[in-house]
């Protein structure tokens, strides 16, 4: 079954991404095993688009977790992740319920918690300065319903660049290589 409304959030994410740096490439389908056998081998950002029908941590294997954690932590490459509004059966979730929340959780050990940011607009704090998004604006918008990652249940480690009040809207982890960003395409 499909993770993403690939003709929609998955599309329109490629389009901007292919805007910002030219050409990407995509993964359609995911297979068993695929990045644990070296998938990611070379590939310096891989996107996860909204994971708004399912969730991904439920197919992939223990050996794809294992391999995509290393990924991030070794500095191989950049894992950004988009902030899912939904939890798999088509409703919104507070709380550790979403499936980007999941995600993270499942392969980090984190505890993050999301919470609804729609229609609000953060600001850049004084820690963006030492991530890859220190030239980039002073606010994001949050368009339509998203799930900013929770900052009280954000590991010590974490870097909140845009954040509301009590919301990240974009947060990175180990040295900018696990990026969320809260936006709907």
């Amino acid at each position: 079954s499909s993770l993403v409304d690939s003709l929609g959030e998955g599309l329109n994410t490629v389009i901007d991404a292919e805007g910002a740096v030219g050409e990407v490439d995509t993964i359609t389908t995911y297979i068993t095993g695929s990045i644990a056998s070296g998938l990611l081998d070379g590939v310096t950002r891989f996107v996860i688009p909204e994971l708004e029908k399912s969730s991904f941590l439920d197919v992939l294997s223990h050996a794809d977790q294992t391999a995509l954690r290393s990924y991030v932590e070794s500095g191989a490459g950049r894992l950004i992740v988009m902030g899912s509004g939904k939890n798999g059966n088509g409703s919104g979730d507070n709380g550790s319920g979403s499936n980007t929340a999941a995600l993270i959780n499942g392969i980090f050990d984190f505890e993050v918690e999301v919470n609804d940011c729609t229609g609000d607009k953060s600001k850049k704090t004084g820690e963006a300065a030492d991530t890859i998004f220190k030239d980039n604006a002073a606010n994001v918008n949050s368009p339509s319903k998203i799930r900013c990652l929770k900052n009280n249940s954000l590991p010590p480690a974490a870097v909140r660049v845009y954040k509301d009040g009590s919301r990240s809207s974009v947060t990175t982890f180990y040295n900018d290589n696990l990026v969320h960003i809260a936006y709907d395409w």
